[in-house]
């Protein structure tokens, strides 16, 4: 996992790369070795000393279920990949005694069993 945060001004930049390897293991094969690289890029944008909007996107994925991916029930099956983008606004009021946040986000999920 690599990850660094770089801030200029207001704005303080996320860039992340996991690097993932796995094995899926149908019932009665052998195991099928594999890997994956998925990002996270994130922007926040500091408005005032209290409150911040923010912008994120990252990338995800789930191996199959070894009992679930066997060929007596239709696998092997790809991986579940997903792919996550929010946006939204933090506060800190009364002297941080009360945080607020709001945001809007869309998770999208492919290969789902």
């Amino acid at each position: 996992y690599m990850h660094d945060t770089l801030t200029i001004g207001r704005w303080q930049l996320l860039a992340g790369l996991r690097h993932q390897r796995y094995e899926v293991t149908p019932l009665g094969e052998a195991a099928q070795p594999s890997r994956v690289t998925l990002p996270r890029l994130g922007a926040v944008y500091r408005l005032s000393p209290s409150a911040s909007a923010y912008a994120l996107y990252t990338e995800g994925f789930q191996p199959p279920d070894t009992s679930a991916n066997a060929p007596g029930r239709g696998g092997p099956f790809e991986p579940e990949d997903s792919r996550l983008v929010e946006v939204g606004w933090k506060q800190r009021l009364f002297d941080d005694r009360l945080f607020l946040t709001a945001s809007v986000y869309e998770i999208v999920k492919h290969n789902v069993i």
